[in-house]
């Protein structure tokens, strides 16, 4: 059984910023819930703000240099069988209904790999960044 994690991306305007410690998740999903309580001191970061955060799921997977990789990750995949500078640049998605639980790439790489666990089997993979800091990466041409 892997362990459930949560990391958060808080966007409200110009403090935008990703949350990974416990209690910064911990905050965020009361405040996704609609749970949040002001501190008493102040209301104005303490309001409930369901809209104010996205929530991604950790894989329970690791990179080929270790990191996590989380729902929201950009990741770059080299099939083993491909010159070393063949990369191609996914998402990574949850698709959760009943039919195809489970965490894969966006696009959908459109071969015997289904899965993101799967495509690990037959890939390297490297996170280089996330939809919310670096959604450039997604743009075609912009890997080198």
């Amino acid at each position: 059984m892997r362990k459930i994690k949560f990391r958060a991306w808080r966007h409200d305007g110009e403090y935008s910023h990703m949350i990974e410690s416990p209690i910064g998740v911990y905050t965020a999903i009361k405040h996704c819930l609609g749970v949040a309580t002001p501190a008493g001191f102040s209301d104005i970061d303490n309001q409930p703000k369901k809209d104010g955060y996205t929530l991604m799921q950790w894989t329970g997977l690791k990179d080929r240099n270790g990191k996590e990789i989380y729902e929201g990750d950009i990741i770059r995949i080299r099939y083993h069988k491909w010159p070393k500078d063949d990369w191609e640049v996914y998402q990574v998605k949850y698709y959760g209904d009943k039919d195809y639980p489970a965490f894969d790439t966006e696009p959908y790489i459109g071969c015997d790999c289904n899965g993101l666990l799967y495509v690990m089997t037959c890939c390297e993979i490297e996170v280089i960044g996330n939809i919310f800091e670096n959604p450039e990466l997604l743009e075609v041409g912009k890997l080198e």
